[in-house]
């Protein structure tokens, strides 16, 4: 009876030990992959957030001001508007009509409006791609996708100036729709690679490694922004050198990038036969789920998950884009102390991003608490905490408590990295076979979060005021609150009942297999065949070892 459990239970007899070969090594083809994917990711995210520093570069706000019909006061008034409060001793310029103006020596003239249209351009661009993405990168090599992808990005970014001086306004929103369309294609083209170079045991770490470019072009680019638009060079520098990057970094990853390990020339034997030896079974990325769509709408959990979206890209996209420009007109930063204080939250969240997921997964491992607590609790804690600061700021928002407003925004970006533990981590656990589909519907409120920032601050902001800002500021703040406390009340990591069936409409039990794994584990134990290399599964069944479904939503809400 011993040998036939052991032929039914026995994880290393059915799955070979591999041949090893570390990853952590430059000698690894894959690590050279991920580390060419992590620059390159990071240059797009400088190029696609160049424009929140170019514009507060390029426009003449005194101009604007001189022509402005709304007169801005030279005082500003707290949320309760009754205590005033004066803007002495901030270094602002006074405008022809008395108003202070903080002017960075730009020659454009967009009104306000235009300003915001072009914001969004790259959003309704992205948005257009959504749907058309899927089909184009399973009918193209993924590798040459992101190599044409990043030219025409970089060539936008290039002619992004020429088009600004000397064709017009529409001439530059339409290059920004083709990239934020372009875009579109990256993300999905990026897992799809990693999902061939890498094992599962490993494609966690890629993620993470490819995300951490997103940090660092959020951490360099709004400094090195800040210093073009200082130098000689002024504001098209900014853009000269993004795109400049983007089309050096293409060299280098048109002559070293593959499509699969299996086409890879320069791949050392022991790694390709590791990569053989480890990739998922082919005949079961073929098989075709049924997806339950009339479920998945009425899930309750479901539209807990997409409401906090849109709450989160709304928020991420005042960061990204309008807060240079909230420093420039009501803190009076000069140009390159601007470019310092928006860099400094991205190196706390850098920080704090990973700490917290490791803090609550060891919770949930101790059995202290479950994984539903433990999404429900980071979620709120998120969306307390970046709406709280958002409140903060609003009542603070004054050029003499530019430290101030510095350090509760850091602060806040301690919290903005437990969306990682809360809704992220419900969308990947409430119905595990169905990842993918979850991810890519996600996307469309995560886009509609990202398009009404621009529409919020056209609504409020007309002349630049504090009072303006003040208003924009509670508004995304209350949406932060808000959400916050209905995934508190409607989120979970459970995995929903229309996710338990498999193929032949039986009971499908997640829990069942979870313990079917811990039994296994353990048999192996106790008959010493534990190995540090062996093939048992990297993690229970109702939690997948593969993020790379995941990418394209964690990387639009940072």
């Amino acid at each position: 009876m011993g040998v036939i459990q052991n032929m039914e239970l026995d994880p290393i007899a059915e799955h070979p030990i591999p041949i090893d070969s570390p990853l952590w090594t430059l000698h690894a083809r894959r690590f050279q992959i991920v580390l060419l994917i992590m620059i390159g990711f990071g240059g797009m995210v400088f190029m696609r957030a160049n424009i929140a520093f170019g514009m507060v570069c390029m426009i003449n706000s005194t101009a604007l001001s001189q022509s402005s019909q709304t007169t801005q006061k030279p005082k500003l008034f707290s949320p309760n508007f009754t205590q005033e409060i004066p803007i002495s001793g901030c270094s602002a310029k006074v405008g022809g009509d008395g108003s202070p103006v903080m002017d960075y020596g730009g020659e454009i003239t967009w009104e306000p409006d235009m300003q915001n249209l072009l914001f969004s351009a790259a959003f309704w661009g992205a948005l257009a791609g959504i749907l058309p993405a899927t089909p184009i990168v399973q009918h193209m090599p993924s590798h040459r996708l992101i190599l044409g992808a990043i030219l025409i990005i970089s060539g936008c970014s290039l002619l992004f100036p020429f088009f600004a001086v000397y064709v017009g306004f529409w001439s530059t929103f339409i290059s920004r729709f083709i990239m934020g369309f372009v875009e579109s294609l990256v993300h999905p083209s990026i897992a799809a690679l990693l999902s061939r170079w890498f094992p599962v045991e490993e494609r966690s770490t890629a993620v993470a490694l490819q995300n951490t470019g997103l940090i660092i072009g959020m951490i360099l680019g709004p400094p090195l922004a800040g210093s073009l638009c200082a130098s000689s060079l002024r504001w098209p520098a900014i853009f000269f050198v993004a795109g400049a990057f983007g089309l050096l970094w293409s060299i280098f990853w048109g002559f070293l990038s593959s499509h699969s390990p299996d086409q890879d020339t320069r791949m050392g034997k022991i790694e390709k036969e590791y990569l053989t030896q480890n990739q998922s079974n082919p005949q079961a990325q073929k098989k075709r789920v049924s997806v339950p769509y009339v479920a998945i709408f009425l899930s309750t959990p479901f539209w807990a998950i997409n409401i906090v979206q849109f709450s989160l890209n709304l928020y991420a996209t005042f960061i990204q884009v309008y807060l240079p420009l909230f420093y420039k007109e009501v803190l009076y930063l000069d140009v390159v102390m601007n470019g310092v204080f928006v860099a400094v939250p991205y190196v706390v969240n850098g920080v704090f991003n990973v700490g917290y997921s490791i803090f609550i997964d060891r919770l949930k491992k101790s059995g202290k608490i479950t994984p539903t607590h433990a999404v429900k609790l980071s979620q709120f804690l998120a969306n307390l905490g970046t709406g709280l600061a958002f409140v903060m700021i609003a009542w603070l928002a004054d050029c003499s408590h530019a430290n101030a407003i510095l350090v509760i925004l850091s602060f806040s970006s301690v919290f903005l990295a437990m969306f990682a533990s809360g809704m992220f981590t419900s969308l990947l656990s409430i119905a595990p076979q169905y990842t993918a589909t979850l991810c890519s519907m996600s996307l469309f409120p995560a886009m509609l979060g990202r398009l009404f920032c621009p529409y919020i601050v056209s609504v409020f902001r007309h002349a630049g005021t504090p009072e303006e800002w003040q208003r924009i500021l509670l508004l995304i703040g209350a949406f932060s609150l808000g959400t916050g406390v209905l995934f508190a009340i409607f989120g979970t990591a459970d995995i929903q009942p229309w996710a338990l069936t498999d193929e032949g409409g039986k009971g499908f039990s997640f829990e069942a297999q979870n313990l079917k794994y811990a039994e296994s584990r353990d048999l192996g134990r106790s008959q010493n065949i534990g190995r540090k290399d062996s093939r048992l599964p990297s993690g229970p069944v109702g939690f997948p070892s593969d993020l790379t479904t995941s990418v394209m939503s964690i990387d639009r809400a940072m």
